[in-house]
C-alpha cells in the first residue's frame, strides 16, 4: 500500500471517528432525554414487552442481513452487481422472516409468558425486510468511513422519530404501542434518510459473486453468535423472572450502555473498515489498534467503575425512585460495559481482517458459557444471576483481544497496559466516592455529591498521572493534538 493511500486512509479513520465522537455524545444527550421521558411515563412491564419485541424482531433483521452488510464493507473492489445481490437476497429474506415471525407470534408470546405479545409481534414483523434494506446504504457509508451522515442520521432518527412519536403516544396512554410506533418512525426514516443520501440500484439479483456471498454467509454465522450473546440474557430473564424484572433489566442496560453505546457501535465500524483497507499494512494497524485500545479503556474503565459502584444513586437521579429496584442489576451491568466494548473493538478489527470465522467461535464459546450459567442459575434471584452477564463479556473481550493481538504483533504487554492503567484511574475515583457517601446529606444532593467527588478525582488524576498511565509517546501525542487545537 502507498504511503499516499495509507495516509488518506488515516485521515479518513480519524474524520470518522471524529464524528463517531461528535454524533456519539449528541446522541447519547438525546437517548438520556428520551429515556428519562419515557421512563417516567412508562412502566417496568410496559419496557419488559417491547425488550421482548426487540429480541425477536433483532434476531429476525440480523437473519434477513445475511451478512451482506459486513460483505459490502469489507470486500475490497466493490459493483453495482455486488449491491444488486446483497438487495436482493435481503429482499427475499426479509419477507419470509417476517410471515415466519407473524405465524410464530403465539408460540414466541408463551415463551415471554406474556400472551398479550401475540399481536406486538405480528405488527413489529413489518420491521425485519425494512431494518435489513436500511443496513445496505448504511453500510455503503461507512465503507467509505462517511460517518457525518450516518451519525446525523441516526441521531435525528432517534430523537425526532422514535422519541418524539413515542413520549405523544405515551401521554395519550398507549402502554408498549407508543414504545412500538416510536420504533415504527425511526425504523421508516432511517431507510428513506440513507437511500437519499446514499442511493444505490433497486434492481434486486439473486446470483453474483460467490466470495461476497461466502463472506456474508460467515459474517451471518458470526452475527448471530454475537445476537445471541447481546440478547440471550434478556429472553432468559424474560422467561425464568418473569417480564417485569425484564423491564427493569432492559432499562438498567439502557442506562448503562447510553454514555458509550453509540460511539462504540460507530467506533467498531470504523475500526471494521480501517483494518479491512490495512490488511497489507499490520504496522500502521498495530500502531492503530494499540491507540484505539487505550481510548476505549480510558473512555469506558473508570466512568463504569464509578457508576457501578452509585448504581442506586444514577437510578434515583435519572430516572426516580420506582426504578430503583433495578439498581442491582444495573451495577452489574455497567461493569460489562467496558468489557463490551474492548470485544467491539477487537471484534471488527479482526473482522476488517477477514479472520471472521475465529471472531464467530469466539461469539459461542462466551453464549454457550451465558445460557448455561443461567439455566443453571435459574432458581437463584436475579441479583445474583446478573453477575454472570459481565463475567461472560470479560472472557469474550480476552479472546478476542488475544486473537487479534496475535495477527497484528501486538505484544501482551501493550495490550494488558491500557485496561490495568484504566482500572486504576477507576479504582481512584470509585474510593474518592465511597470516602464521601457517608458524610453526604440525603435526597438528590446525598446521590450527586459521591458521583462528584469520584468524577473530579478521576480528571485531577489523569493530566498528573497520564504519561505513566497510557505511556509517553500516546501522552505526548495527545498533548501535541490538544495544543494544536487550542492553537
Amino acid at each position: 500500500m502507498s504511503a499516499a493511500t495509507a495516509d488518506g486512509i488515516t485521515s479518513r479513520s480519524l474524520r470518522a471517528l471524529a464524528w463517531s465522537a461528535g454524533g456519539g455524545a449528541g446522541r447519547v444527550l438525546a437517548q438520556l432525554a428520551v429515556q428519562v421521558t419515557l421512563a417516567r411515563l412508562l412502566d417496568p412491564v410496559v419496557f419488559g414487552q417491547y425488550a421482548a419485541a426487540l429480541v425477536v424482531i433483532g434476531f429476525g433483521y440480523i437473519l434477513a442481513d445475511g451478512g451482506f452488510g459486513s460483505a459490502l464493507m469489507q470486500k475490497k473492489t466493490l459493483t453495482d452487481h455486488d449491491v444488486a445481490l446483497a438487495l436482493g437476497w435481503c429482499l427475499l429474506l426479509g419477507a419470509g422472516l417476517a410471515l415466519l415471525v407473524v405465524a410464530a407470534a403465539p408460540w414466541l408470546a408463551a415463551q415471554f409468558g406474556d400472551p398479550g405479545l401475540t399481536p406486538v409481534f405480528r405488527v413489529c414483523a413489518s420491521w425485519v425486510p425494512l431494518l435489513a434494506l436500511a443496513n445496505i446504504p448504511t453500510s455503503l457509508l461507512r465503507r467509505d468511513l462517511h460517518l457525518k451522515a450516518t451519525q446525523l442520521i441516526q441521531l435525528a432518527g432517534y430523537t425526532l422519530a422514535f422519541g418524539g412519536v413515542a413520549a405523544v403516544c405515551a401521554l395519550y396512554g398507549l402502554g408498549v404501542w407508543s414504545l412500538v410506533a416510536g420504533f415504527s418512525a425511526q425504523t421508516v426514516f432511517t431507510l428513506v434518510a440513507t437511500f437519499a443520501v446514499r442511493p444505490h440500484g433497486l434492481r434486486p439479483r439473486w446470483r453474483g459473486d460467490r466470495a461476497l456471498v461466502g463472506f456474508g454467509a460467515r459474517s451471518l454465522a458470526t452475527d448471530v453468535a454475537g445476537w445471541s450473546l447481546d440478547n440471550v440474557d434478556r429472553l432468559l430473564v424474560g422467561r425464568f423472572w418473569g417480564i417485569q424484572s425484564l423491564g427493569l433489566y432492559s432499562v438498567a442496560y439502557n442506562l448503562s450502555k447510553a454514555p458509550v453505546g453509540f460511539f462504540m457501535s460507530a467506533a467498531q465500524g470504523v475500526a471494521f473498515a480501517a483494518a479491512a483497507r490495512l490488511q497489507d499494512d499490520l504496522a500502521d494497524l498495530r500502531e492503530k489498534l494499540r491507540h484505539s485500545l487505550t481510548a476505549v479503556c480510558f473512555l469506558t474503565i473508570p466512568l463504569f467503575t464509578l457508576v457501578a459502584l452509585q448504581s442506586t444513586a444514577v437510578l434515583d437521579l435519572v430516572y426516580g425512585s420506582k426504578w430503583l429496584a433495578a439498581a442491582p442489576y444495573m451495577a452489574a451491568l455497567a461493569a460489562a460495559i467496558p468489557c463490551i466494548s474492548v470485544g467491539m473493538l477487537a471484534g471488527g478489527v479482526l473482522r476488517g481482517l477477514g479472520h471472521v470465522g475465529q471472531q464467530m467461535r469466539t461469539q459461542l464459546v462466551a453464549v454457550v458459557v451465558l445460557v448455561g450459567g443461567l439455566v443453571l442459575l435459574r432458581d437463584e434471584p436475579l441479583t445474583v444471576a446478573v453477575w454472570l452477564v459481565p463475567a461472560t463479556y470479560l472472557l469474550r473481550a480476552t479472546m478476542l483481544l488475544t486473537a487479534v493481538s496475535r495477527r497484528v504483533g501486538l505484544t501482551l504487554r501493550e495490550a494488558l497496559r491500557p485496561p490495568l492503567a484504566a482500572l486504576l484511574l477507576g479504582g481512584l475515583g470509585a474510593a474518592a466516592s465511597h470516602a464521601v457517601t457517608p458524610v453526604t446529606a440525603s435526597g438528590w444532593l446525598g446521590d450527586l455529591v459521591p458521583l462528584l467527588a469520584g468524577s473530579a478525582a478521576m480528571l485531577i488524576a489523569l493530566p498528573l498521572l497520564a504519561r505513566w498511565l497510557v505511556g509517553p509517546q500516546l501522552a505526548g501525542a495527545v498533548a501535541r493534538a490538544a495544543r494544536a487545537r487550542l492553537g
